[in-house]
């Protein structure tokens, strides 16, 4: 599938064989080339809930405990890094599990 601008390829395979579900379901499979895409630690792991304030005036949210960071390399350029975060950083409201 070309794509103008960004040098990769995504290659989609399906196999009877394979029995386990992936990204595009049961016995599908995708391929990834000319880029890598790595991070330094799994996404849900280093947050950590805290409480902010006090009575009325009190809110939730996650705080990192290391510093999250997604490196993307492309084929003779350089590569890109960019920060993980919390998208909703404090909320009003208790969160639930």
């Amino acid at each position: 599938m070309p794509v103008a601008g960004i040098p990769i390829q995504l290659i989609r395979t399906y196999d009877t064989r394979a029995l386990w579900a992936s990204d595009f379901g049961v016995g599908w499979s995708l391929d990834i080339r000319n880029v890598r895409v790595r991070d330094n630690g799994e996404m849900g792991l280093s947050w950590q809930g805290a409480v902010i304030g006090s009575g009325l005036n009190r809110q939730y949210c996650l705080q990192a405990t290391k510093k999250h960071v997604v490196t993307v390399s492309y084929p003779m350029e350089p590569s890109t890094s960019s920060s993980r975060h919390s998208a909703q950083p404090a909320s009003l409201y208790i969160p639930s599990l």
